[in-house]
């Protein structure tokens, strides 16, 4: 059981083309519900998955932890591009806000979308992208292909991970066989923040391998924002 002097309010942000009602998405709620956290689980292809808009998705993060209660505290927890929602939203936010956000729980997330190891996009998909003015992106719940316009490519390529600075405790979980994003992302990234801590499962880009082994983390996380 989550043994806290106070209980955080968690904040779960799906991946790219994901859903709250992901396999994640899904343990993560049944942990709050085991451990009586409470949960907000936003839907983030915003405005549409068509139209998404990393500014969109980062501003509508930022307002979630705004309107949480002044007396709470809040555990961000993110998937894959959920992940990289999560580490943007928590540098946008103010002193006053940020103060309130404990910790941060990143599951395979995506940190530097070229990567040049496995990134989510390539320099071919990337120029295809822009000359055809969309690109076919996979979306989970419907299984569908969706035509995802150029401007998410020229809003992301004004984020930058290297430039936040987490100031909380921050648990980076990554599967050693991500087929999807590389896990020597999170390396990378955590060796600059001095208040990751990396885990590294024998896992894919699911993380579902080890349900028990990713509770533990999760109830230890939680345990010590507390």
């Amino acid at each position: 059981m989550v043994r806290t002097a106070e209980l955080p309010e968690v904040i779960y942000l799906h991946g790219l083309g994901s859903s709250p009602e992901s396999v994640k998405a899904r343990l993560v709620s049944s942990w709050c519900r085991e451990f009586g956290l409470s949960l907000t689980t936003p839907r983030l292809s915003l405005p549409s998955f068509e139209r998404l808009s990393v500014d969109a998705v980062v501003s509508h993060v930022v307002g979630l932890v705004e309107r949480v209660p002044s007396d709470r505290f809040v555990v961000l927890v993110g998937s894959s591009f959920g992940g990289f929602s999560a580490v943007h939203a928590f540098d946008r936010l103010s002193a006053v806000d940020r103060a309130r956000v404990r910790g941060l729980m990143l599951m395979a997330p995506v940190f530097y979308p070229w990567h040049h190891t496995r990134g989510l996009l390539t320099p071919e998909i990337e120029c295809v992208w822009q000359a055809q003015g969309v690109f076919p992106l996979t979306e989970s719940a419907s299984g569908k292909e969706v035509p995802v316009h150029y401007r998410f490519i020229e809003e992301l390529r004004r984020y930058s991970s290297d430039t936040v600075s987490l100031s909380v405790p921050t648990l980076i979980v990554h599967g050693t066989q991500d087929q999807t994003v590389s896990h020597e992302q999170s390396v990378e990234f955590s060796t600059k923040q001095g208040h990751s801590r990396l885990v590294l499962l024998e896992d894919d880009h699911q993380l579902v391998a080890h349900p028990e082994r990713l509770r533990g983390l999760f109830e230890e996380f939680v345990s010590r924002a507390g």
